[in-house]
């Protein structure tokens, strides 16, 4: 997430609760906040462009690229897959 925000992408982040999505927000924090070269008002820009959500699958509507990275549990993968594909744009 922080390479994409970096790069001017808004990003979402979304998981299966709540405290996991606060832990992904506070890595993608954290990493933002270890490079020198990025001023205070940068930092800001870039997390204004990170919505989390934990619940919400239509928040991936007006995604076009979506990263999965759930653990590797084959039945697990695929509901999430289906899921992710009900939700984006075609073509996304």
């Amino acid at each position: 997430g922080g390479v994409a925000l970096r790069n001017g992408n808004p990003v979402v982040l979304r998981d299966t609760s709540e405290e996991a999505v606060q832990k992904g927000r506070k890595h993608i924090q954290n990493y933002l906040a270890g490079s020198r070269s990025l001023s205070d008002t940068d930092r800001e820009a870039m997390l204004s462009r990170l919505t989390t959500d934990a619940k919400d699958i239509s928040s991936l509507k007006d995604c076009s690229i979506v990263v999965e990275a759930v653990f590797e549990k084959l039945e697990v993968k695929q509901a999430v897959l289906a899921e992710v594909a009900a939700a984006v744009a075609e073509g996304a």
